[in-house]
């Protein structure tokens, strides 16, 4: 298994999901947790290959619950040649396919810098930013 950083968005339970996907788009929306393996149900799951570019990620985004956990990935995969922008997707499910289905990127242009792609990811702990409570 490769060390790899995963950018998640946290929920008011506390809990993980896909860092863009709305969980309303269940066939979509993946759910990690410490210490379970989660495999992608299209292509892969993205992470990134430092915690620089993890946080960078995070903090060029507009979302204030997302979170970077240390994890290990499984499966590396090349990226597809289109960045998956799910935000005002109508059909995320659809987009996914056919993202994976283009197969390998011929430049990373599109991708945010350090990103990688892995058939399955464990979240090993919550780095960044720090976890309430702790020091």
């Amino acid at each position: 298994m490769a060390k790899c950083w995963k950018v998640g968005r946290l929920d008011e339970r506390g809990r993980v999901w896909s860092a863009f996907v709305p969980r309303r788009n269940a066939a979509v929306c993946l759910r990690y947790a410490i210490g379970e393996t989660t495999a992608s149900r299209f292509g892969g799951s993205f992470c990134f290959s430092s915690l620089n570019a993890a946080r960078a990620f995070v903090q060029d985004s507009l979302y204030a619950s997302l979170a970077v956990f240390r994890a290990k990935g499984r499966g590396r995969l090349p990226l597809p040649d289109d960045s998956p922008e799910m935000g005002m997707c109508d059909d995320p499910a659809r987009k996914l396919r056919r993202v994976w289905k283009q197969g390998r990127a011929q430049s990373v242009g599109s991708w945010p810098v350090g990103t990688v792609a892995y058939r399955e990811v464990t979240l090993v702990r919550h780095v960044w930013p720090k976890p309430k409570g702790a020091e």
